[in-house]
């Protein structure tokens, strides 16, 4: 799985590096936040009831990844939703897999939290999945300013295609919901859709067609560089993936069944530094909590 983790972030993050400054003439910008700010205190989960059947550490993906299987996935998955709440960010965290971030120099940090289909496992034939659709919100810095937005992404062996959501405001601490529906599967056709739970139920929609792997569901924190696939990333302390209640929850619809992350097989995905020897883990999951479908994201330590 690493090495698709690897791959699926890497070609979206020269494509987010290209679009960054469009990112930014859509979103809000903010003076740099304080670290305190930064660190979320967990809520939504009382106890760490329901684990995983496996953890796989990867270079810029923290988060859970679902499926009919692990080892040998179907091409099931038709819808996923997920519910978070934004973080704030503030400067960099300093990591030894990015030297710019020890070094002192300039740069962007950008982290984004998402859901998607696709793009995580191997086939039976051991074949990476090469397709991945997702959608969510973008949270950065960026010469000492905070930023925040909405996109949608395709990625495939045919290209990227990256989109900002305009006239979709967002902000730290926001609720957001978000899925991605198949509505016609003779036409690859899909639905995005995010709501702004915070903002008088700010919304967005856009349909595309895509022909997906549907392979996997993930819930995602990452972090994503820009040109040069710098993979700096910004401090946040923890991100909240929640149980909304109602639709708003993190589900998905894989093969004839529906329900909670906890009702399908199930991996964790890490955040290390790189390093092949001793790694470091920067950002992992918790637990699912007793709802199946709560959890979050920590960043393990900043330096």
């Amino acid at each position: 799985m690493l090495g698709e983790v690897t791959s699926a972030s890497n070609r979206g993050r020269e494509k987010r590096g290209i679009l960054k400054n469009v990112f930014r003439a859509t979103r809000n910008t903010f003076a740099t936040l304080a670290m305190s700010a930064a660190v979320i205190s967990p809520q939504n989960i009382a106890q760490d009831a329901v684990g995983y059947n496996g953890t796989y550490a990867g270079d810029a993906w923290a988060g859970v990844v679902a499926a009919t299987s692990l080892s040998d996935p179907k091409p099931q998955a038709t819808y996923v939703s997920g519910t978070w709440i934004v973080p704030a960010v503030s400067g960099r965290c300093e990591d030894r897999y990015n030297p710019r971030s020890r070094s002192g120099g300039a740069g962007s940090y950008d982290l984004s939290e998402w859901i998607g289909i696709g793009g995580a496992l191997k086939d039976r034939h051991g074949t990476w999945d090469p397709t991945l659709i997702q959608t969510g919100t973008d949270s950065g810095v960026e010469n000492g300013k905070s930023h925040y937005g909405a996109f949608f992404e395709l990625l495939s062996h045919d290209g990227d295609i990256l989109v900002p959501v305009q006239n979709f405001r967002v902000e730290p601490g926001d609720r957001i919901y978000a899925s991605i529906r198949l509505i016609d599967d003779k036409k690859n056709q899909w639905m995005f859709y995010l709501r702004n739970l915070s903002r008088n139920h700010e919304q967005f929609s856009k349909i595309v067609t895509f022909r997906s792997s549907r392979q996997s569901a993930e819930w995602i924190t990452e972090r994503t560089g820009g040109a040069g696939n710098d993979a700096g990333m910004p401090r946040f302390g923890t991100v909240r993936f929640v149980h909304g209640g109602g639709p708003f929850g993190n589900y998905t619809t894989i093969g004839n069944r529906s329900g909670t992350i906890s009702s399908f097989d199930r991996e964790a995905v890490e955040i290390t530094d790189g390093e092949r020897d001793h790694a470091r883990i920067l950002a992992r999951p918790s637990n699912l909590g007793v709802d199946g479908d709560s959890f979050n994201v920590t960043q393990s330590d900043c330096r």
